[in-house]
C-alpha cells in the first residue's frame, strides 16, 4: 500500500460516515457536501491528506475501527 494508506474516500453508503474522507489513525472524518466539482474534490482530498499524513497509529493497532 501506498505511504498514506490509513486515509480513505467514504462513499457515503454507511450512514455513520457521510461522503467525505477519514483518516482511519486518528478517527478524523470530514464529510464533503455533494454535489462538488471533481477539481475542488482533489484539492479537498490534498489538504485532508496533508493534515493527516502525520497522524501515528493508536496503540494496540495501526487503525482506528469507528
Amino acid at each position: 500500500m501506498g505511504d498514506t494508506d490509513w486515509i480513505v474516500a467514504c462513499d457515503g453508503s454507511n450512514p455513520e460516515l457521510p461522503f467525505g474522507f477519514k483518516c482511519l489513525r486518528c478517527g478524523r472524518h470530514e464529510p464533503v457536501s455533494q454535489p462538488i466539482p471533481l477539481d475542488v474534490y482533489a484539492l479537498w482530498a490534498e489538504r485532508f491528506t496533508t493534515q493527516h499524513k502525520g497522524c501515528q497509529p493508536k496503540k494496540g493497532g495501526s487503525h482506528a475501527t469507528s
